[in-house]
């Protein structure tokens, strides 16, 4: 590789690059501690403080209010699409099938919406993600344990 002089190398305080071996990184396995196969020794990372200023009805008609317009528009939509796809009579079982299946997956959709994005559904999410961590903690716990006992027990037979 040929150096092309430049105001960079030239320099008097130019350092050249250090060229740097490659070492495989040996890492030790320690077996479990015995006070690790307990109970969790870490403070959980989060917690949740909800301050409500409103009440589950008020809730439940703000549901309302954000639903019904936009389940009726898209029952009366696909409603009108029944009537010209299908031909069928407007006051026909088909016609009030499709209304109210649209309707209700419109509305249990924007429920389910509302009801995710409320403090209760918020602290129902964190409740059970920190049910999910404690649960993969545990496993993990008692997979190492009677790894730790199988091991124990095999050195137990070979003597």
């Amino acid at each position: 590789m040929t150096t092309h002089p430049n105001r960079y190398n030239q320099a008097q305080n130019f350092v050249a690059p250090a060229t740097i071996e490659a070492r495989p990184t040996v890492a030790e396995l320690l077996p479990p501690e015995p006070a690790t196969l307990g109970a969790i020794q870490v403070q959980p990372g989060a917690q949740t403080s909800i301050q409500q200023k409103d009440t589950e009805l008020t809730r439940a008609q703000a549901t309302t209010v954000f639903s019904l317009p936009l389940a009726i528009g898209l029952s009366v939509v696909t409603t009108a699409a029944a009537l010209t796809l299908a031909n069928a009579p407007v006051l026909s079982a088909l016609t009030l099938i499709v209304f109210f299946v649209t309707f209700a997956g419109v509305w249990l959709g924007a429920f389910v919406y509302h009801v995710s994005r409320s403090p209760a559904g918020a602290a129902f999410m964190h409740t059970r993600r920190m049910w999910d961590v404690i649960e993969r903690e545990q496993q993990h716990r008692h997979a190492a344990y009677w790894h730790a006992i199988d091991q124990q027990e095999s050195r137990n037979h070979e003597r």
